[in-house]
């Protein structure tokens, strides 16, 4: 998308780059006229060369009006284009973002692609109404050769760019035909599936983004071709005003040179309005080319530079992994009371590595982000802190266990959700309280995929224990991008740690939507006075 979205605005630029020359054609054109005249009175003599001109400007004035008749409501035929598209953008849009993956039924999505299908078919009905004539209009300037090069260009451009939105339009229709069958097929679908169904049809959304574009841009074209040529129309009727006055060739000639080198009351408003589209087509080229290139390589750069400590940790963890086995298949061979020891001690370090998700023993269960003596500081902290972002953090950090707690809740009852990344990602969007974002947050790491393991596999899903079946000694992960996972306890501490200020933001962009990142800076994040407060209680300890 990112690619298609470089050459839409690539296919804008050109447009603008038309639509800056066109409206200087009529003057170009009174201009290139003035001097043929002057040439040919120096060539001819004033008698003959006067006489030559309006004869040709009488041929010249059919001909603009045959292109004046033939341009007659293309405009708005395109216009209409345009509307159908960007409506049919917009519904189908409100249509997704408010339909459930709980309660979406097959004949309703049945009957929203069809309705999208039938209005496609209908813009591309009226877009072949006008074809022919664009056609016609650029055979026809070509053939008369009156204009500069930027009129030809620019119908050339229009011509393109309507057969680039056809075919969009025409691709789209396709896949929709493809959609319905498939739908017609699965009435046996459940909401879940059909939900993720509609998810790869609005996908594919973009193109009828891209159409209207096109359509648009073809619209601006014809406008101000038409409006052109209807100001050279006018010049070339007073030419014929002139012509029917019966004057001497003298005063024809001079009243002729007079019309030509006119001020038409074009120059100070147009100029001004041509130097705002400069500043436009300027942005353009700098957002593609300019300044958002540069931010999105500095973004780019320090995300590298944050993972290259996590890249070490990796390494180390493999290699410490790797020593790990090969310690272990070597008590093999030795007695089986040297095995018993050695396990015993493989025991005790795995037990010594563990996470502070679960205790040992008889302990009860502890899911605090922190060492205890850290834990005490921050709550004694939170707890008297006035703002909202300190009293529900303090919520937080007195009920830590709530967050794996949902966990377990959701794998007794885990239903592969693939798809549901949208809807969840509005629930957190919509989350109140910093508790219910984080369980909002994971809600949105845990049910689409399951646990994964370390090495980014999935695990199976076993219906009649209700669990993820996890080899022992072997971690529980979520994942977190396409390509990593992280264990449940790291991500609430990640989540915890920025939330109190003691990280950046930023370290969170991998992982969670830039929208929902924003709200938890703004909504929950605490504010400076209180991560002073959170750097002091954990300085004093």
């Amino acid at each position: 998308w990112g690619i298609h979205l470089y050459e839409m605005s690539l296919t804008d630029m050109t447009l603008r780059m038309h639509l800056l020359r066109i409206p200087f054609e009529p003057l170009g054109f009174l201009n290139r006229h003035l001097k043929i005249l002057e040439e040919q009175k120096d060539s001819d003599g004033i008698e003959k060369s006067i006489s030559s001109f309006h004869d040709n400007a009488v041929q010249e004035l059919e001909k603009l009006q045959l292109f004046s008749e033939s341009f007659a409501g293309v405009d708005e035929t395109l216009q209409e284009v345009t509307g159908i598209l960007q409506n049919l953008s917009i519904c189908f849009g409100k249509i997704y973002h408010n339909a459930s993956s709980q309660t979406i039924t097959n004949s309703f999505l049945i009957k929203v692609l069809e309705l999208i299908k039938g209005m496609l078919e209908k813009g591309g009905r009226v877009a072949d109404s006008k074809s022919d004539t664009l056609l016609k209009l650029h055979q026809s300037v070509n053939d008369v050769d009156l204009f500069d090069d930027p009129i030809t260009e620019g119908m050339i451009h229009s011509l393109d760019l309507l057969e680039q939105g056809k075919e969009a339009m025409s691709q789209y229709c396709d896949k929709l035909k493809t959609f319905l069958e498939t739908l017609s097929n699965a009435s046996d679908w459940d909401s879940r599936q059909t939900y993720k169904f509609l998810k790869n049809a609005y996908d594919e959304n973009a193109i009828l983004t891209s159409a209207s574009m096109f359509f648009g841009s073809i619209t601006k074209t014809c406008v101000l071709l038409k409006s052109s040529i209807k100001e050279v129309e006018s010049m070339w009727l007073e030419l014929a005003k002139l012509r029917e006055q019966k004057l001497d060739s003298g005063a024809l000639y001079e009243q002729t040179i007079a019309l030509l080198g006119q001020d038409t009351g074009f120059s100070e408003n147009s100029l001004r309005q041509r130097a705002d589209q400069v500043e436009e087509l300027n942005w353009i080229l700098d957002e593609m080319l300019g300044l958002g290139v540069q931010e999105e390589q500095r973004f780019v750069d320090e995300l590298h530079s944050e993972l290259i400590p996590v890249s070490d940790r990796i390494k180390a963890l493999r290699i410490k992994e790797s020593a790990r086995k090969v310690e272990l298949t070597s008590t093999k061979e030795k007695s089986e009371q040297d095995s018993i020891v050695v396990k015993s001690k493989v025991r005790k370090t795995k037990k010594s590595e563990k996470s502070s998700e679960l205790a040992t023993g008889n302990k009860k269960p502890t899911y605090d982000p922190f060492q205890p003596f850290q834990m005490v500081a921050l709550k004694k902290a939170c707890k008297e802190m006035t703002s909202s972002e300190g009293k529900m953090i303090y919520q937080v950090l007195t009920n830590t266990h709530i967050f794996f707690t949902l966990l377990n809740k959701m794998e007794s009852s885990f239903k592969q959700g693939e798809g549901l990344e949208n809807e969840l990602e509005q629930d957190l969007a919509r989350s109140k309280t910093t508790q219910e974002f984080l369980m909002n947050f994971a809600r949105l790491k845990f049910l689409p995929n399951g646990y994964y393991s370390e090495n980014n596999t999935p695990f199976d899903y076993n219906e009649e224990k209700r669990q993820f079946e996890v080899p022992e000694g072997v971690k529980k992960q979520l994942k977190i991008t396409v390509s990593s996972t992280s264990s449940p306890m790291d991500i609430f501490s990640r989540l915890i740690r920025v939330l109190l200020g003691l990280d950046d933001s930023n370290t969170l962009a991998a992982i969670m939507p830039p929208q929902n990142l924003s709200i938890m800076e703004d909504d929950f994040m605490l504010k400076r006075k209180d991560r002073k407060a959170v750097e002091e209680g954990l300085q004093s300890t």
